[in-house]
């Protein structure tokens, strides 16, 4: 049978006519016999045809070592869809990105869950990761502070120091000190992976509400993952909160709730017992555990039959 049948893979996507056809088949069989689907081979070739050039025993090892140094089968599989060029790299060079990691702080169970997050980390130098995550501590963040932001928000490591600064420096632009910042990013890392255009336009949105820069400037800081919120999620949060003469600056962080909860429970609460806004507000921001312990109706009753 044609190998190149057999497996799904076209002529085409090997450039290695000259490589006798049993080493294709004994790579793709190995592929196969290892786990992946033929789906993932044919994006593997796709993404690197050496892989067709290479010996088995070769391309097995890499699998091994990884395996050895701490990746399931499952997550080694992912890590080579993610990026077929791990199957490229000599062992010296990946283990020495992990050795790197793990010198600079990160424990093995960290470097593991940022490389599954994202397998491209094994594709920059050294010189390149290193020299984010020491600039990251020249602009103010501790050590632990920049392994607790890569391990949130891999991304990090992907992206330009040039663009990451750049949303720093936005920030402090905007009238946020260099401690606020810090304070945002550790407490919110996704921050550095959203373009400023989308951050900006959340800091304007909350202006055109209604709100000084200094007001926006404490919101943030109390509860910086509202930069993670879609503009309409919160707008709707602000203007039940302004309905029952709630003033969102004195405890910022009530915007964590949905707006669909809070909304139901109202019409809960004014419908069987007639409350009033005083004692609205000191109910509807309990936790989902309080709430349905006091009053007898779960979250997700109270969206089915209580949300308008």
């Amino acid at each position: 049978m044609d190998v190149y049948k057999e497996f799904g893979v076209s002529k085409q996507e090997n450039p290695f006519a000259i490589v006798p056809e049993e080493t294709i088949r004994k790579n793709l069989q190995g592929l196969k016999e290892y786990g992946f689907s033929r789906e993932q081979i044919i994006k593997i070739v796709c993404g690197l045809p050496e892989t067709l050039n290479c010996s088995w025993k070769r391309t097995e090892m890499i699998f091994n070592n990884l395996v050895e140094y701490g990746f399931s089968r499952e997550q080694v599989i992912k890590i080579v869809c993610g990026l077929p060029q791990t199957l490229g790299y000599s062992w010296k060079r990946t283990g020495g990105i992990l050795t790197n990691l793990g010198e600079y702080g990160f424990s093995r169970e960290q470097i593991i869950k940022i490389v599954c997050g994202l397998p491209a980390t094994l594709s920059c130098s050294w010189e390149r990761t290193g020299g984010i995550l020491n600039n990251l501590e020249k602009y103010g963040f501790s050590r632990e502070q920049v392994i607790k932001i890569v391990c949130i928000s891999f991304g990090t490591l992907s992206c330009s120091w040039k663009r990451t600064e750049n949303i720093l420096n936005n920030l402090e632009e905007y009238g946020f000190n260099s401690k606020q910042v810090i304070k945002i990013v550790y407490s919110f890392p996704q921050i550095l992976g959203y373009s400023w255009e989308r951050t900006s336009g959340i800091l304007n949105n909350l202006e055109k509400y209604g709100f000084s820069s200094k007001q926006i400037i404490k919101i943030v800081c109390t509860f910086p993952a509202i930069l993670g919120c879609s503009w309409e999620r919160t707008e709707k949060i602000l203007n039940i909160c302004k309905n029952i003469g709630f003033n969102i600056l004195n405890a910022p962080h009530k915007l964590m709730f949905s707006p669909e909860t809070l909304q139901s429970r109202i019409n809960f609460l004014r419908i069987k017992f007639e409350m009033e806004n005083e004692k609205l507000l000191k109910t509807i921001f309990a936790s989902n555990k309080a709430f349905e312990k006091r009053f007898g109706i779960s979250r997700e009753e109270l969206l089915k039959d209580y949300l308008d």
